[in-house]
């Protein structure tokens, strides 16, 4: 019995080791995530949303060809929203 025990305990942990999650290949991102948007949207203008949050969030403005800061509320918007200049740079610039 406690070579079956011993076993059974063996196995466990393996599969614990094996099962784990992979390492994460794509770049860290903090912050809260309150929608996903496969695809980066990065013609339309600012949406602030439908709560009252003061949130500072960046969109892309395609004819100024850079990032800009503005108010978010929290939730709602578009794909046009990224948590820092970095993030929304990355994802529009040059496309």
């Amino acid at each position: 019995m406690k070579l079956l025990f011993a076993i059974f305990s063996i196995f466990f942990f393996i599969v614990m080791i094996n099962g784990q999650a992979p390492d994460c290949t794509s770049p860290a991102v903090t912050g809260r995530c309150f929608a996903y948007f496969p695809s980066c949207d990065c013609s339309s203008p600012p949406v602030t949303g439908n709560c009252e949050a003061l949130q500072f969030a960046w969109n892309y403005n395609r004819a100024r060809k850079t990032c800009e800061q503005f108010n978010y509320g929290g939730c709602g918007g578009n794909g046009n929203r990224y948590d820092s200049w970095q993030e929304c740079m990355f994802n529009c610039a040059g496309k």
